[in-house]
């Protein structure tokens, strides 16, 4: 099901994406008929530093005159959105409660580490027992503890296993609950579609959309939203081949897919 917003845009200064202007993506977006389109860069910490991971806390106060400026600037051809895309630690909730709520329009929950220190990511090392569990707790505290505008790839753990095994089933039935419980919905995540495939103990298949994550949720009352989680202004020129890629991984799962912009 093809939509016309995106709410999963990063820019240059998460130190992993395009370093072009914010603008291009704009742009291109328009140019492939989206309607909206929400910037969700990796917020900063005031007390963290990674810049190959997310922006410094002095690059805040730019993002969003860039983004602001962009909303007016392009506001006869396509509504922006200015949010973020964050980690949950318990320790922030004061920062995220205080400062990034009241300066986004949104936030969506993208967990990528069990701690801030981010010296390991779920997705670039093999995935313990006790690395999966602590993955679905913090889901499960941070859609509890903030109102997300979604969860996005909530089977990003997929990218550190082989197999998805009972424990892999048992946090897909934790972070489903919690989205039901919260409301939240959930991101089908097609970013990797255009280029990574890796092996499974099934076969040679994408990282994510995870198959088997996604026939557990077709189980829950769960809303779904595709997102793009673009880190190019080029990802948005390919987006009839990766729909077409996302529903053949999807196909004969019942997913309940939110058609109406959520901002």
């Amino acid at each position: 099901m093809r939509q016309n917003f995106n709410y999963h845009t990063h820019t240059y200064r998460c130190g992993h994406a395009q370093i072009c202007e914010d603008e291009l993506y704009v742009i291109n977006a328009a140019k492939a008929g989206f309607e909206i389109l929400g910037f969700s860069d990796h917020a900063p910490y005031p007390d963290r530093s990674k810049k190959t991971d997310r922006m410094d806390y002095d690059q805040l106060p730019d993002y969003l005159s860039s983004i602001t400026a962009l909303k007016e600037k392009y506001r006869d051809q396509i509504t922006v959105r200015l949010g973020f895309e964050m980690e949950y630690f318990p320790q922030y909730d004061d920062y995220i409660h205080h400062v990034l709520a009241k300066k986004a329009e949104y936030l969506i929950l993208g967990q990528h580490y069990p701690d801030s220190s981010g010296e390991f990511d779920y997705a670039h090392g093999r995935c313990s027992k006790q690395d999966l569990l602590k993955y679905g707790q913090l889901i499960e505290q941070g859609l509890h503890a903030f109102p997300f505008l979604y969860l996005a790839h909530p089977d990003y753990f997929c990218a550190g296993i082989y197999e998805f095994d009972e424990t892999c089933q048992q946090v897909t039935h934790q972070i489903c609950q919690a989205a039901v419980e919260t409301s939240t919905p959930l991101e089908v995540n097609i970013k990797l579609l255009k280029r990574q495939i890796r092996p499974y103990a099934d076969g040679d298949h994408y990282v994510y959309p995870f198959r088997q994550f996604w026939q557990i949720a077709s189980q829950y009352p769960v809303r779904c939203v595709y997102g793009f989680d673009a880190h190019d202004p080029q990802d948005f020129l390919h987006v009839d081949r990766i729909y077409e890629i996302a529903d053949g991984i999807l196909e004969g799962i019942d997913l309940d897919f939110i058609k109406e912009p959520l901002l």
